[in-house]
C-alpha cells in the first residue's frame, strides 16, 4: 500500500513538468508541418527534453489524437528507421475519434452478441466502454 501511495504522491508532484513538457513537444511539432521524429525534437528543444521524455508524450499526443504518424524517416547517428510525427486538424482529429469509435463499438456490439463464448469478456467490454466514454467527451469538446 505505501507504495501505491509514494507513486501516486510523485506522479502527482510531476504532472506539472509532465503537461509542460507535452506542451512544448507539441509546440514544437506546430513549428515543423513537415514532421519530426521524437529524436529530432528532443534535439530541438534546446536541452530542455531528452529521448526519454519525448517518447511518452509524443505516445500521450497520439493516445488523444492530436498528432499522427506521418511517415518514417532514416536516423543518421543509428541507421534505424524511426516514425515521423506532425500535428492533425480538428477535421481530423474528429475522423480519427469517430473511426476509433466505430471500431470500438463494433468489437463491442461482437462481444456482447459472443458474451457466453468467451472468459474475462466483461473486463474487455468495461474497458472499450470507457474509451468510448472518453472519446465521445472528446469528441464533445471539440
Amino acid at each position: 500500500m505505501e507504495t501505491i501511495i509514494n507513486r501516486n504522491t510523485s506522479y502527482i508532484s510531476h504532472l506539472p513538468t509532465i503537461k509542460n513538457n507535452r506542451h512544448l513537444v507539441w509546440l514544437i511539432l506546430k513549428n515543423n508541418p513537415q514532421g519530426l521524429t521524437s529524436r529530432e525534437i528532443a534535439d530541438m528543444s534546446a536541452k530542455k527534453l531528452t529521448y526519454s521524455t519525448v517518447q511518452p508524450r509524443v505516445s500521450e499526443l497520439l493516445y488523444d489524437f492530436l498528432i499522427r504518424v506521418k511517415g518514417s524517416a532514416r536516423n543518421l547517428k543509428t541507421g534505424m528507421i524511426n516514425s515521423t510525427y506532425c500535428l492533425v486538424s480538428k477535421a481530423e482529429t474528429k475522423m480519427m475519434i469517430e473511426n476509433k469509435l466505430i471500431t470500438l463499438i463494433a468489437e463491442h456490439d461482437l462481444l456482447i452478441e459472443n458474451y457466453f463464448k468467451y472468459d474475462l469478456i466483461d473486463e474487455r467490454l468495461k474497458s472499450i466502454d470507457k474509451e468510448i466514454a472518453r472519446l465521445e467527451e472528446k469528441k464533445e469538446l471539440l
